[in-house]
């Protein structure tokens, strides 16, 4: 019950061993009991219910471990770690704050430094620094092949191409990422047909590496013309231009370049090691980052199916959840594939190793964890994180308390490469982070800057000759006449034109006589048939909702203004924002769609004065990955800001919308500012 035969299996045998020869005196047996009595005592303060430790030949029964972490706390002769020689072992470290992942870190890549200069082959080693100073001194202690990059200061990594891998590939990825990152729908299509269109103008001869647009000339691209230049609906576009100055805002003029940071050619092939700061970079803006790098480091590799049984290079992120987070995976990725996970399934063959540092357990992607054999678990400060690692590393019943207990350095591990199949308890080495400042100037990266559309006299002229073969086509098609539409049709039309953001279910009993289910569907397919209407269906609660927007064609027919619902995003999104704003201003408030933060030049989906003070709402109708960095612009960088509120269409999205902000430590402060409500009850207000 109390596991004695495992921690103290000799004391155990020798009282068994007596007991059944008939040696066992009582006098001998009340002291063996009190003896007993004292570990069980120990055993229930600070349970223990771990397999014995094993011997060096157990836990190395493949071979002894290239990088040593430390040493088993019930058997400090044996060393542990992760070996790197035979192949890519990915590392995934948990701990709350102060259990000694950075430590952990710390010390694996100074074995992998001291390795490399026993074996003479030098392994690359990427460092992704989220709290800046961890990990700054590399370059002074391990030699002039390290750089030390800082994303504020002289860091450009452009959207350019890696070298080998076709811009057709590339573009699809990059659009895909950027769409993801910033939450947009349909934004991927209408970027790549914006890179699409420029990367002739800028690479007239065939490259290897093309040039690809900076920030802001995508900006003046599409602003420079009619918004539905290159997006299919004009929302679209507006969703383009508010994410890209978006990220200029929080990146600065990290990615306004031509060509910039090449992990391949600047760092693998060279054979040298980095140390990227990446403090105070907001959320978005920051995932973005790693997705280019970590895709421009493996991508050619699985293109060129490049395949090796060593480790060339080891990818290092601590403090890494939101990355990690299952949430963040299925963030309207393809296949729900972002590209952490991408490189744990597939970098290994490449020799690409992984080596994580997260704070919480629960919430990592499955899938991910899948991918991870080597595990260590330091302290756990959260019940959830606790069950999921008796699940993650199959510990026995209630042993998975023994993780609350754990000292700074100790941790409960798993190495599935080791030939030991139980989780041991472990104490990892001292390797102090760095606690002074940096002095020495950081590293700039070579880049090719970008320039501004009134440079390239050829793409305005190009951009000028698009936007009238735009405008001649709307002009085609408004001469072609209007569309034969039935009387039932068109009033369906009028109704939605007088009653704008107002349901379906709302309009029918406007009708003279009510349509039936079939005449409703039919008057649906036929405004979608002839273009002039879009719906959306959806469910609010447990009650379906149609959702309808009248197209520029309809409004044409209709012979009026177009009055499209105000903000950005999806058809449902807008809908959501009217709702919000209108129940606001009913309640007497000053409210406004798309509002700045005061005190920033950051908007809101709908911003409320009310007592003179701003409250701040944020629309979810789907997962929103950028979330975090809206709380941060409204409750961090502006003080002026009263609240802010998330609203989601279903408790599912609110779940995990919650779990996001709730996973960003600088937010902790500010949590009690901070609710998740659901578009329900605006819904059922506005109807009435």
């Amino acid at each position: 019950m109390y596991y004695l035969d495992h921690r103290v299996p000799q004391l155990v045998a020798s009282i068994k061993h007596k007991a059944l020869s008939g040696r066992l005196t009582e006098t001998r047996a009340k002291f063996h009991i009190r003896r007993l009595q004292k570990l069980v005592d120990q055993q229930i303060d600070f349970p223990n219910y771990l397999h014995r430790a094993p011997s060096s030949d157990q836990l190395h029964a493949y071979g002894d471990p290239d990088i040593e972490l430390g040493s088993l706390v019930e058997a400090p002769d044996v060393r542990f770690g992760p070996r790197i020689s035979g192949g890519v072992q990915h590392v995934f470290c948990s701990g709350c704050t102060g259990s000694g992942k950075t430590v952990m870190l710390r010390s694996l890549i100074a074995g992998v430094e001291a390795q490399s200069q026993q074996t003479g082959r030098r392994v690359s080693i990427i460092v992704f620094d989220f709290k800046g100073g961890d990990f700054s001194d590399f370059p002074d202690r391990f030699g002039p092949h390290w750089r030390l990059y800082n994303y504020h200061d002289g860091f450009h990594l452009g959207l350019d191409n890696p070298p080998g891998l076709p811009t057709g590939q590339w573009t699809k990825f990059l659009c895909e990422a950027f769409a993801a990152r910033f939450g947009l729908q349909f934004g991927a299509i209408t970027l790549h047909r914006l890179i699409d269109w420029t990367l002739p103008i800028l690479n007239p001869e065939p490259a290897d590496r093309q040039f690809y647009p900076g920030l802001l000339l995508l900006l003046d691209l599409m602003t420079g013309g009619p918004e539905k230049n290159f997006a299919s609906k004009e929302h679209y576009a507006q969703s383009v231009i508010q994410a890209i100055f978006d990220l200029l805002n929080a990146s600065g003029r990290v990615h306004d370049v031509f060509q910039g940071f090449d992990p391949i050619t600047d760092i693998i092939r060279p054979r040298r090691s980095c140390v990227i700061q990446m403090h105070n970079v907001q959320h978005a803006a920051r995932g973005f980052a790693i997705d280019l790098i970590l895709a421009k480091a493996y991508r050619p590799l699985l293109h060129e199916q490049y395949k090796t049984s060593g480790v060339d290079t080891i990818f290092v992120l601590d403090e890494c959840d939101p990355l990690v987070s299952h949430i963040a995976s299925e963030a309207e990725w393809p296949d729900q594939m972002p590209p952490l996970t991408v490189l744990a399934k597939q970098g290994r063959e490449s020799g690409i190793m992984l080596v994580l540092g997260a704070s919480q357990l629960d919430g990592a992607s499955p899938l991910l964890l899948a991918n991870m054999p080597n595990l260590i678990l330091l302290n756990q400060a959260d019940a959830k994180s606790v069950a999921a690692a008796a699940k993650t590393l199959l510990l026995p019943r209630g042993a998975e308390r023994l993780l609350t207990t754990l000292r700074p350095g100790q941790a409960v591990m798993r190495f599935s490469a080791s030939g030991w199949p139980h989780a041991t308890l472990g104490q990892i080495d001292e390797f102090p982070s760095r606690r002074e400042a940096v002095t020495r100037a950081h590293d700039r990266t070579h880049c090719v800057p970008s320039r501004r559309l009134r440079d390239f006299p050829e793409m305005t002229a190009a951009l000028g000759q698009h936007a009238a073969a735009y405008r001649a086509s709307v002009a085609k098609q408004k001469r072609m006449g209007r569309p034969e539409l039935s009387w039932q049709a068109r009033q369906l039309l009028e109704l939605r034109a007088n009653h704008i953001a107002m349901p379906l279910a709302q309009l029918w009993p406007r009708f003279d006589a009510l349509p039936s289910p079939t005449k409703q569907k039919a008057m649906r397919q036929e405004l979608i048939d002839l273009e002039l209407a879009e719906f959306q269906k959806l469910h609010i609660g447990k009650r379906p909702c149609f959702l309808m927007e009248i197209t520029d064609m309809g409004w044409d027919l209709l012979e009026r203004k177009s009055k499209s619902l105000p903000g950005q995003g999806s058809l449902d999104t807008r809908h959501f924002l009217y709702w919000v704003a209108a129940s606001e201003v009913r309640k007497g408030y000053k409210a406004q769609i798309e509002a700045t933060a005061p005190g920033t030049n950051h908007r809101v989906d709908v911003g409320s004065i009310r007592d003179g003070e701003f409250h701040a709402y944020e629309i979810c109708a789907h997962c929103v990955p950028n979330i975090v960095g809206h709380a941060i612009k409204c409750l961090i960088d502006s003080r002026k800001v009263a609240s802010f509120t998330t609203v989601s269409p279903n408790l599912d999205i609110q779940e995990k919308v919650a779990a996001l902000i709730n996973e960003e430590l600088s937010l902790a402060p500010v949590a009690h500012r901070i609710r998740h409500e659901l578009v329900q009850p605006y819904f059922e207000e506005f109807i009435q």
